[in-house]
């Protein structure tokens, strides 16, 4: 697996170079160093912050969408690579956790972030983060949740439809 992080990282600066020199999505030097951090694990624990977490389902979605072909693709994929790189960092920074990993969280936020990048390519993120209230607060969870069933042994290792709203 370690080769295809190294790969992803390589497409993932190809991606920037050429979308930036089609000036369709400004993909920062600050961007490309977070990546390269957080995939060789190399990003502090204390900068994995909610702000983080979105920022990289967005670079995720940046990548990903340039090869799949609808938002369902699009979701799957960006959630296989976030999920096992998430697990990866949480893996070197266990003794850090407080919750670990969950996967409706994972899921929830990933759907969030997809939707709203395919709703109109953003030129940034930190266009599309300040224009998306929405994604800005880990509390919007709780408009979608109840917290008995967020935080379930069974929503946190699997997937669970919201209680208090549609996704």
């Amino acid at each position: 697996m370690e080769a295809n992080i190294s790969w992803y990282i390589v497409l993932f600066i190809a991606l920037a170079a050429l979308l930036y020199s089609q000036r369709k999505t400004d993909i920062t030097a600050s961007d490309i160093d977070f990546m390269q951090q957080f995939m060789s694990q190399t990003l502090p624990f204390e900068d994995w912050t909610h702000r983080n977490h979105v920022r990289y389902a967005f670079l995720t979605t940046f990548a990903v969408s340039h090869d799949a072909t609808t938002s369902d693709t699009i979701n799957e994929q960006v959630y296989h690579r976030v999920k096992y790189s998430i697990q990866k960092f949480n893996a070197k920074h266990k003794e850090k956790l407080n919750i670990g990993y969950h996967d409706t969280i994972t899921h929830f936020w990933i759907k969030l972030v997809v939707d709203a990048y395919l709703t109109k390519t953003p030129s940034s993120f930190e266009r599309f983060f300040d224009s998306h209230q929405e994604l800005q607060t880990f509390a919007t969870i709780f408009d979608y949740y109840s917290k008995d069933l967020l935080y379930s042994s069974e929503a946190k290792e699997s997937f669970v439809e919201p209680d208090k709203k549609r996704l």
